[in-house]
């Protein structure tokens, strides 16, 4: 008896130096799943605001979505498009997450009208986000996991069908801590928190846009030749079920290759299997057609080889929404579009980019220069003068804009100034004071239709353009 009492209290010391050796490895797990945006890195915060906003069915309609890789998300802003369009396009992904995004778009939402497709050539060969991404901000389900990789080892796709790929998924699936262990040594428990939350708040503001937000500008060097078009089987395998997905709730597709800078060169074979492939998707499908837009736009409009930058994504959706009038109608605008129209001036360096914003419904521009060349085209001279230089006030606007007299409507304001050079945008009883550099060469104020709180910036005329000062 005594001897069956000892081997009992000997194994429950082992079972308890078991519990705890495992009790700091449970709460760790547990702290992996429950807590990622404490220590997710750069991506999660994106991957996390998708996979919310897609399976939940407490969101707005929208008529249009966006899908696809990095590109579409730095081209498309949904703000400069319609009320109704949200970018669901996620920076390092392929047609195979595309799918499972929209299909469980799907399964929470109304089916929309119209979708715009668009991927890098590169993201129609390899998945090289595929673990360190997509399954580490467990955008899909477990089952959507798998199946994606039974399908790899099936069809072919070197970088999912990989020899611990099944382990991996397990290790990811259960937040084992060695999988996330870089991200916890780089970030710390809390570390990411704040900033996680306000990339977060920024995708969630932009309806899904988050990576054109630089005025970066890409420097054009040596030719970058485009010799060959290719599409890994799988991914071809994917991008059609994605139509079949699309044509089964009647979803009209748009497939677009996005613009690439001046440098990009294209030969002949790469141009002619890139547009047969696209055209031949068309052809098989009725609800789909290819858009046959222009190859290049000036590198001023990109951050790098691939991406538009914000200068670019604008120039970008105004044109598409130009083109595309029945997938992106003109709307009443709400208030958080005005926000993050609002949100994109404030970020533009330029006062070409800031005025190409100023639509004359959300925010209105004025111009006070000397300089009568291109930058007051489309402006109406209002005769005033401030410090000598000349007031302009831009076209074709919704906003009534009054000059030296009062001006109560509430979808206006009022551009004051006195014989001493000072300048003031008046809206109702409250005045706004504006601060005109006695040195620039141009002031650039816009006054957004919500606050009418101007946003004022001075500029210095430049051999290379206008510069802030």
């Amino acid at each position: 008896m005594k001897k069956t009492t000892a081997w009992t209290r000997e194994l429950g010391k082992i079972l308890g130096m078991g519990l705890i050796v495992l009790l700091p490895v449970v709460f760790l797990c547990l702290y992996i799943r429950y807590f990622p945006m404490n220590y997710g890195d750069d991506e999660l915060s994106y991957y996390r605001w998708n996979k919310d906003i897609t399976n939940s069915p407490d969101t707005p309609y929208y008529s249009t979505l966006i899908l696809g890789d990095s590109s579409a998300n730095a081209a498309y802003l949904p703000e400069l498009l319609s009320e109704g369009t949200i970018n669901l396009s996620l920076g390092g992904t392929t047609p195979i997450e595309n799918y499972y995004v929209l299909e469980n778009w799907l399964a929470a939402h109304e089916a929309p009208k119209h979708i715009f497709l668009s991927f890098m050539d590169y993201h129609l060969l390899y998945d090289n986000m595929f673990y360190e991404r997509t399954v580490y901000s467990h955008l899909l389900t477990p089952a959507q996991e798998k199946a994606i990789v039974k399908d790899a080892f099936t069809i072919g796709e070197d970088y999912i069908a990989v020899e611990d790929a099944w382990l991996q998924l397990f290790e990811y699936d259960h937040c084992f801590p060695n999988r996330y262990m870089p991200s916890l040594l780089n970030a710390g428990f809390t570390e990411r928190r704040d900033v996680n939350n306000e990339n977060y708040a920024s995708i969630a503001l932009h309806r899904g846009a988050y990576i054109g937000m630089t005025t970066d500008r890409y420097s054009v060097t040596k030719p970058t030749v485009y010799e060959e078009f290719k599409v890994n089987e799988i991914f071809d395998v994917y991008y059609r079920r994605l139509l079949d997905l699309t044509k089964k709730h009647g979803i009209q597709v748009t497939i677009v290759s996005l613009p690439k800078p001046e440098n990009a060169v294209y030969t002949d074979i790469y141009r002619e299997r890139r547009d047969g492939y696209y055209k031949g998707l068309a052809h098989d499908y009725d609800n789909v057609q290819y858009h046959t837009g222009p190859d290049h736009f000036s590198g001023a409009y990109f951050h790098d080889w691939e991406h538009f930058n914000l200068y670019g994504a604008a120039h970008w959706s105004q044109l598409m929404k130009r083109s595309y009038p029945a997938a992106f109608p003109d709307e009443p605008v709400s208030e958080q579009t005005k926000q993050g129209i609002v949100d994109y001036m404030v970020r533009m360096e330029t006062p070409e980019g800031i005025i190409s914003l100023a639509d004359g419904k959300t925010a209105a521009a004025v111009v006070i220069t000397n300089d009568t060349g291109s930058i007051i085209s489309g402006f109406d001279d209002t005769g005033l003068s401030v410090k000598g230089r000349s007031v302009y006030v831009k076209k074709d606007s919704d906003i009534s804009v009054t000059v030296q007299e009062a001006n109560s409507q509430p979808n206006g304001f009022c551009i004051w100034t006195e014989p001493d050079g000072s300048c003031a945008i008046v809206s109702g009883e409250t005045v706004y004071g504006i601060e005109i550099n006695e040195t620039a060469d141009l002031s650039l104020v816009v006054v957004d239709t919500e606050t009418h709180q101007p946003l004022v910036r001075n500029y210095i005329h430049t051999d290379e353009g206008y510069l802030g000062q």
